[in-house]
């Protein structure tokens, strides 16, 4: 299993599983309505990164806007029977192996448990909290 770049246009088949995985990963406000996400995930400076099952059904996925002098990285998701086995530290460790430019993202304040580890597995990855 290799990580992959998706091409567009998106596919519906692809845009399914990916908004499937979303709404499963994230609060509703921290992800747009479907019609949206997909007119965003259609433009030339947003790409998305999945990780494929031999069924080619998407295991993980990560999106980011390429804008000038950095990457942003908007969603980051591993399908929920998947987490804490790797695959999370890998897709993103390939990402900041490929890119010439910073990596950016935004995480919760460390108010909570989760927020706290979340940070914590970041900062494992050479990330900085600001």
């Amino acid at each position: 299993m290799d990580f992959i770049l998706l091409q567009k246009p998106i596919s519906q088949k692809d845009f399914s599983q990916i908004y499937s995985l979303l709404t499963q990963s994230f609060p509703p406000e921290e992800f747009r309505g479907s019609e949206a996400q997909r007119a965003n995930m259609n433009l030339p400076e947003f790409h998305t990164l999945v990780r494929r099952s031999a069924e080619d059904d998407i295991l993980a996925l990560l999106t980011y806007w390429e804008l000038p002098g950095f990457r942003y990285v908007e969603h980051f998701a591993v399908a929920p029977a998947l987490r804490s086995q790797g695959m999370g530290r890998q897709m993103l460790a390939f990402l900041q192996q490929k890119s010439q430019t910073p990596l950016l993202l935004e995480v919760e304040p460390p108010q909570t448990e989760i927020a706290a580890r979340r940070i914590g597995f970041y900062e494992r990855l050479g990330f900085v909290f600001n």
